[in-house]
């Protein structure tokens, strides 16, 4: 993504770029989809919602080499903005989904925050790193920059 900090201020274009390593050869790849979207947490029903789609298919990723960075952009909204209350917390991710015939579905979901300017302060993203395996979906802040991996 393209803020160190996670902090993306409302109408304010985002970036993401993906890329997939280490794949076992018994492997197969039906697809690949990356999501901007927001969830709530807490009290009550959650809900979900789904801002920016973007698919590939297995034909567009067999034309890719799969090992560099591929990105997409969208322009954030202006609401619901992240929100860490008591009982509901609204959070945004961008989401990317592999997809395979044979072998486990890998999901990468990262953390950002929609923030306005007078909305002062911001909560930190982390990123938890996953343990090795045979291949690898990460989502990446540019060539060379992993932020987010999901292991197969």
């Amino acid at each position: 993504m393209c803020q160190a900090d996670g902090r993306y201020r409302m109408g304010q274009p985002l970036s993401a770029f993906w890329r997939i390593g280490k794949i076992a050869p018994e492997v197969v790849i039906d697809g690949l989809e990356a999501s901007v979207m927001w969830y709530t947490e807490g009290k009550g029903d959650e809900d979900l919602n789904v801002h920016h789609f973007r698919r590939w298919s297995d034909a567009q990723l067999k034309e890719l080499d799969l090992g560099q960075a591929y990105g997409f952009q969208c322009a954030l909204p202006l609401t619901p903005l992240s929100y860490e209350g008591t009982l509901v917390r609204i959070r945004w991710c961008v989401r990317v989904r592999l997809f395979c015939s044979v072998g486990r579905d890998s999901v990468v979901q990262v953390p950002f925050q929609l923030i306005s300017d007078a909305v002062p302060g911001a909560m930190s993203s982390r990123i938890a790193e996953a343990p090795s395996g045979t291949h690898q979906v990460e989502l990446v802040a540019g060539p060379g920059d992993v932020v987010g991996r999901s292991l197969l």
